[in-house]
This record gives structure tokens, sequence and C-alpha cells, in this order.
């Protein structure tokens, strides 16, 4: 392969990979963001909800204490500007079926209502150990508030 081919190539890759790494959301220093739930809204605002853990919470780490008490949410309307919208969907009283965690969004349009299908987690009545997890959703009309 000629030099000049090589060179060519490597930029590209090099180009490709600077577009591909520009894309990714970040969120603030110790926030893990999982689970992601994407959609597009009928003006054009890409809308990101995920699964927000503070990894400054219970050792560092979301598997000794996963955290997730909501669903953190971004939108960006060029898939490279990202802002923080406000938290949605907390987790429920205690005894509810969502009181100790929420997590695994997913979001649909039908009929021109948002619906948000998430699990929900809330500990045993039968053991204190143990927890019970159940699919749920959350209705919307603008992405921004939700009714569950």
């Amino acid at each position: 392969m000629k030099k000049k081919t090589l060179v060519v190539y490597l930029i590209i890759l090099i180009s490709s990979l600077t577009f591909v790494f520009a894309l990714i959301y970040s969120p603030a220093v110790n926030i893990r963001a999982v689970d992601h739930s994407f959609i597009k809204d009928n003006n054009n605002v890409y809308h990101l909800f995920y699964t927000y853990y503070n990894l400054s919470i219970g050792n560092g780490g979301w598997s000794y204490d996963p955290n997730g008490d909501f669903f953190g949410h971004s939108i960006s309307s060029n898939l490279i500007n990202w802002t923080d919208q406000q938290n949605v969907i907390n987790v429920s009283p205690l005894g509810t079926w969502d009181s100790k965690n929420v997590w695994a969004p997913h979001i649909i349009l039908f009929n021109g209502t948002y619906f948000m299908f998430y699990t929900g987690v809330n500990y045993s009545s039968e053991n204190s150990g143990a927890n019970i997890q159940q699919i749920g959703f959350a209705t919307s009309q603008d992405l921004y508030n939700w009714t569950k």
C-alpha cells in the first residue's frame, strides 16, 4: 500500500473517531448514567433519559448501594451539546411498588402521549433483605412532566 493512501486512511479514521466521541453524553463527576432511553420530540429535540446513580453515595459503587432514586433527563438539538433538565420519576413513598429504586426507562409515543415504561423496586414485605421488582409506567404530553 502506498504511503499516501495509508495517510489518507489514517486521517479518515481519526476524523471518524472524533465525530463518534463528540456524540457521547457525559454527566457530572461521580454520576453514572445507565439504562438509557432516547426519543426525539415533534420539535426535533432529542431527549435522553437514564437511571441516575450518584457514585459518591454508598462507598463509590452502584452495586454496593444502588441509589437509582429517579431518572436523569438531558436534551440536545444537535446530539453534540447537551443540557441537563430537571430529574423525573422519583421513587414513591415507602410501601409502594417503586419505593426503593427506579431503573431501565423505555419511552414510546402512542396517539400523542408519551409512555415511559420502567422497573420499580420495593422491599419485600415477607423478607426485609429481599426486593420485589415490577414494571410500571408513567405518561407525559411534553417529556418534562410525568404522571405515574
